[in-house]
């Protein structure tokens, strides 16, 4: 298992935290923080056109 330096929070909203939840109960992630490691490294992966708010 990694071990992590940093320790973060944020905030979703329900329909976020709904799809988060659906994709943990079809067994695609482990657990919310995986979800969020993924999309985090899928959006620093991206190139900067695609960045937005």
């Amino acid at each position: 298992m990694k071990h992590y330096q940093c320790r973060i929070a944020l905030r979703l909203s329900t329909l976020e935290r709904q799809k988060i939840e659906q994709l943990i109960l079809e067994r695609k992630f482990e657990n919310l923080s995986h979800v969020i490691r993924a999309a985090l490294k899928e959006f620093l992966n991206a190139p900067e056109a695609n960045y937005h708010e």
